[in-house]
């Protein structure tokens, strides 16, 4: 999660402070619990999606995104993170290399209690990883 979180703030889509302060009028990227401020906010969390007998794993990335009442703001969001994810290859997030990535669903989620649009996209990246059993 934090290699996605770092290079999403790489490209500009965001802001990743581990201190855990943000500007008010960027993209705050969070891992795994979204704050309730600021408004903008993308979340990430991982999950497995299908890890075999082989180094080869793919693994799941949520995306969860939340913007102002506007929801323009978070479709242009989530639209530039596809443009930076969707059947990239070759590439290394934290150190893991990722064959690929792409997109494999996404779903507006309506307003939250204060009325912010939310969104979330999934993301699957194939990677290589080392076990304890195989190695690479």
């Amino acid at each position: 999660m934090t290699g996605v979180a770092q290079l999403l703030s790489d490209e500009g889509l965001g802001v990743f402070a581990t201190s855990g302060t943000y500007p008010n009028d960027q993209w705050a990227i969070f891992l795994g619990l979204t704050p309730d401020k600021p408004d903008r906010a993308i979340t990430l969390m991982t999950y497995p999606v299908e890890d075999n007998d082989l180094t080869s794993v793919i693994t799941g990335v949520q995306l969860r995104f939340r913007g102002t009442r506007d929801p323009r703001e978070v479709e242009n969001q989530s639209d530039a993170v596809f443009d930076l994810l969707h059947n990239r290859s070759h590439y290394r997030v934290n150190g893991i290399p990722v064959n690929l990535s792409w997109r494999q669903s996404g779903a507006w989620m309506g307003q939250d209690a204060n009325q912010r649009i939310e969104r979330v996209e999934n993301f699957y990246l194939r990677t290589e990883r080392e076990s304890p059993h195989l190695k690479l």
